[in-house]
């Protein structure tokens, strides 16, 4: 974003929202990336431990679980946050189910 567009943002901020409010939009947008980065984390883990379980290489596990070999890349460099539908594919190929937890 430039310097521009954030100085902008800065300034409809101040003008609409209380500091106590921005500081709070700033500290959920904060929580929502760090979750979002775990949950990408997990995921590439979950995937890579999976592959190494199976003792199935990159292709055969996209053809296994009907993935795209660019989707499941993305998976594994942690760039793609995969829907539950596509954690929950990916599980079932393997008799495996999905368990999510809080923190």
């Amino acid at each position: 974003m430039s310097r521009h567009k954030i100085k902008a943002l800065n300034n409809w901020l101040e003008e609409n929202f209380t500091e106590k409010e921005i500081a709070e939009l700033k500290a959920q947008a904060d929580s929502e990336a760090k979750s979002i980065l775990r949950a990408r984390e997990l995921a590439a883990k979950f995937v890579a431990d999976l592959m190494g379980e199976q003792n199935l290489g990159f292709n055969e596990f996209a053809r296994r679980t009907g993935l795209s070999a660019s989707h499941l890349s993305s998976i594994l460099k942690g760039r793609s946050s995969p829907s539950l539908e596509t954690l929950s594919k990916i599980a079932a190929a393997f008799g495996k189910i999905i368990d999510i937890s809080w923190h």
